[in-house]
């Protein structure tokens, strides 16, 4: 199966489930009409389940499905929650704010001055103090 597919299977995964599930019907069909009955057909034929489960996992990118589940429920937790989200995006949206302005400083003023004015000089008397404690 090629890349595309598997990618469109990811995304789109009722269809897939269906040609697979379709697929598993012929067989089944084409088992009781080789003579076998319904229930024989089944036994000849094995575990439905575990066959659809890894016929599809060859179909997909796994770590992508793995990934979008994981952003689904993540979505989910942060629309029942509404005041945790906001408080998030409000985080994200001061931090960006203050990385951007850093940067920007650092780029107008340079980064001697940067270092000179925002990273602080500690003395090696100050470390040993702190290492007493």
């Amino acid at each position: 199966m090629g890349f595309w597919s598997k990618l469109h299977n990811t995304f789109f995964r009722g269809r897939h489930d269906a040609e697979i599930e379709e697929e598993i019907q012929f067989h089944l069909a084409m088992k009781a009409r080789a003579g076998h009955d319904p229930r024989e057909a089944r036994l000849r034929f094995g575990n439905p389940t575990t066959i659809r489960e890894e016929t599809r996992a060859m179909g997909i990118f796994e770590w992508l499905e793995s990934v979008l589940q994981d952003a689904r429920y993540g979505l989910r937790q942060l629309r029942r929650t509404p005041a945790l989200t906001l408080s998030v995006i409000v985080s994200l949206v001061v931090m960006a704010a203050g990385m951007a302005t850093r940067f920007s400083l650092v780029k107008l003023k340079g980064k001697e001055w940067y270092h000179a004015r925002f990273i602080p000089r500690i003395s090696p008397l100050t470390l040993v103090a702190f290492c007493k404690l």
